[in-house]
């Protein structure tokens, strides 16, 4: 049942997607401290080195050991990617079931008939799949705005929501690991979502997730008796700062290398899966070369890999993935996602399209050309495995134009054209 690692689906263009944690460490800080009375750690969402435009599909760090009563606050980095932090009965119950799958399943490209699984795996499958049902993914996989339901707060004490509607505002409780959904909802730009565990919460390991990355996007808060020892706020926060290294940076560290050397014929938005680590939950934003120089009245072509813009003197706000209305509940933005002045990309084909073909051809998407003047965007182009998609934009006037992608803020670049 695993996803590839796109991101998002909005406006008949983002796909929710997500994939395995498989190949994900425990991420549980070793250093310990003496239990004391009520602390505070934090856990990062996604990752934002400094030397990298990149997005990691991960909490940092993936598990932690606190006390009764503790605060866990969640800080969300600004890298462009949405998410949540999603907890309660049903996250548990759901992500339980798809952990008690085997491997080949919970890897397969999609979720398998139920009818050709034994008894006992056919019903965690179930189990499982209502979690999609009962929390909704934070953006639909097709047209349309983003879940209600899921990109707003919601602590609902017991039952199901409703899955097409925003829940009812509330205030905030503390997290006793009985209510069915505790959730923050969308996370913008250096948010912090506190999650106050109630001084009687049982002992015991509550779940968490994204509501975009699903199953992808996973991390575990263990709650121990009041007189063990615990990791320290500094302990937590190095490990967060190991884990970010260890799992993601220092493997993309070398791709961002290459990308800076691209020859401007070769250009690309956004780096290919890794050799080797093609299952890697994280990935570059960033256009190679970032800075490129072509002629008046000559094309520059960039192959896509994610999901990426190439925008060129955007408005506010057409950026970035969410918009807040008056009424403060999230939306997804429209104008970020659409082209502009010139050719998006075509419709997902409808139906089931079958397996990728790894020898089809990349898709050209002509993006007409661009003189200097006014907002020009590619719209958002979902491009994941075979085939890959292309951007073409002529360059028709001499200056300096600065590319961007309206949803990675750090994904930036330079054409100079003569």
């Amino acid at each position: 049942m695993k996803r590839t690692l796109a991101v998002l689906a909005v406006v008949a263009l983002f796909g929710a997607a997500c994939g395995d944690d498989k190949k994900a460490d425990s991420g549980t800080a070793t250093t310990t401290a003496p239990a004391t009375k009520a602390s505070s750690i934090t856990v990062e969402v996604d990752g934002a080195p400094d030397d990298l435009s990149m997005s990691a599909l991960a909490y940092f760090p993936k598990a932690v050991t606190v006390h009764a009563g503790d605060k866990v606050s969640f800080h969300s980095n600004d890298t462009g990617e949405p998410h949540t932090v999603t907890l309660g009965a049903l996250v548990n119950d759901g992500l339980t079931a798809f952990n008690g799958l085997p491997d080949e399943i919970k890897n397969a490209d999609g979720p398998p008939d139920p009818s050709k699984l034994p008894a006992d795996q056919a019903a965690l499958v179930a189990r499982f799949m209502a979690l999609d049902k009962k929390l909704p993914p934070l953006l639909p996989d097709g047209p349309g705005d983003a879940n209600q339901l899921s990109a707003n707060p919601c602590f609902l004490a017991s039952g199901d929501p409703k899955p097409d509607a925003a829940c009812e505002k509330t205030a905030q409780p503390a997290f006793d690991g009985k209510q069915s959904v505790y959730s923050s909802g969308y996370l913008a730009e250096d948010a912090m979502f506190d999650v106050t565990l109630a001084d009687d919460i049982a002992a015991g390991t509550y779940s968490f997730m994204c509501l975009l990355h699903r199953q992808g996007m996973t991390g575990t808060i263990t709650v121990v008796a009041d007189d063990a020892d615990v990791p320290s706020a500094a302990d937590v926060k190095k490990a967060a700062a190991d884990e970010l290294e260890s799992r993601f940076a220092s493997k993309l560290r070398p791709a961002a290398a290459t990308l800076a050397t691209k020859a401007v014929g070769d250009a690309v938005a956004g780096s290919p899966p890794l050799k080797g680590e093609e299952d890697l939950e994280a990935s570059l934003n960033a256009f190679g070369p970032g800075e490129a120089t072509v002629k008046a009245g000559s094309a520059m072509t960039w192959t896509v890999f994610g999901p990426h813009t190439i925008s060129i003197n955007a408005p506010e706000d057409a950026k970035g993935v969410f918009v807040r209305a008056p009424d403060g509940t999230w939306h997804a933005n429209e104008k970020a996602f659409k082209p502009e002045g010139g050719a998006g990309a075509p419709p997902p084909p409808e139906g089931d399209a079958g397996p990728p073909d790894p020898k089809a051809k990349p898709v050209l998407i002509d993006g007409g050309s661009y003189d200097g003047t006014g907002y020009h965007s590619s719209g958002v182009i979902l491009s994941f495995g075979a085939p890959v998609y292309q951007y073409k934009l002529t360059f028709t006037k001499a200056g300096t134009y600065k590319i961007q992608c309206q949803i990675h803020p750090a994904m930036k670049g330079t054409v100079n054209v003569t």
